[in-house]
Parts: structure tokens; sequence; C-alpha cells
């Protein structure tokens, strides 16, 4: 797992904020228990992600922004979306194994540890401990190694909705 802290410049990181916000009014969210293609990361979760397509402004700009990590070109598929985690959300134990790297970006200007979203992952599958991290403003994930990870539930006194851009390479 490779973290990447202020991924974005904050201009960057407010154009996608921006666009969030637009498509929070829209009616263009999908409900994930019924998108996800790997039923497995429902177990144990009783509550749903909502999911919208990121504006092709912002595609681009991501899209840019990942080349300058890594050689995007050998990928067919970019997927990106907005994730908005409402209380009872998260993702049980799975490892992305149906896409070659996945990342995630986190849109909240602060979030609360104590109301769960907590992403954690194992560094190798045998592993019996989890390293974990709290959703911080502008950080970046990237799955490049299939490696286990889960998203703990959100707290239902959660005061904020966890926000984040998720990215899907294959």
């Amino acid at each position: 797992m490779k973290i990447v802290k202020n991924f974005l410049s904050e201009e960057t990181f407010k154009i996608c904020y921006d666009d969030l916000v637009s498509k929070l009014m829209a009616e263009s969210w999908a409900f994930t228990v019924v998108t996800w293609r790997e039923p497995k990361v429902l177990n144990g979760i009783t509550g749903s992600v909502l999911s919208a397509t990121v504006s092709d402004n912002v595609y681009e700009i991501l899209r840019n922004q990942f080349s300058s990590l890594f050689d995007i070109s050998s990928f067919q598929n970019i997927r990106m979306e907005y994730y908005i985690w409402p209380s009872y959300s998260g993702l049980a134990l799975h490892n992305d194994a149906i896409y070659t790297k996945a990342a995630t970006i986190y849109l909240n200007e602060n979030w609360n540890v104590d109301y769960g979203g907590i992403f954690m992952w194992k560094e190798v599958e045998s592993d019996e401990f989890f390293r974990a991290v709290s959703p911080t403003k502008n950080m970046m994930l990237l799955n490049d190694s299939h490696q286990y990870h889960m998203v703990t539930s959100i707290s239902p006194l959660s005061p904020d909705l966890r926000s984040t851009i998720q990215v899907w390479f294959s």
C-alpha cells in the first residue's frame, strides 16, 4: 500500500470537492449494494455507499495526476467515482483482485476517527496484523499489490458523510 499525502494541489482539490458538492444535489447517485462486482465486500456490512461518476473535467485532471506517478498507458480502463459513505456503510475484507490497481482519495476537510471509516489493510495475505489509517484530507492510498483491505463501518452518530474518490485501473 502506498500513501501519498497532499496528493492534489489545493486548486485541484477544490475542483474535485466542488464537483462532488454539485453532484450531491443531482439525481446521479447509485447504491453500491447494487453495483459492486464483488459481493463479499458487503459481508457483515449493514449500510450502502452512494456512488456517482466524476465529471469529465475532474477525470482528465486526475488522470494527469496519476500519470505523474506511474505509466497509465497500459490500462484499457480507468474508472473514477465519488463515494459518499453514510452511517453504517463500510467494506468487508477484500483485495480488489479484479483490478490491476485501485486508489482512494479522501475529500473530507476533517474526519473524526471516533466515527469509524478507518481504512485497514494487511501487508501480505497471511499477516495476522492490520495497519490502519484514518481518512485525512487530500491523502491518496494506492493499492498496487492486491493487498487485503477493509473500511470500518461509519457510526450512526457521525455528523459528517465520509467522502472519497475511488479509482480503479484495469
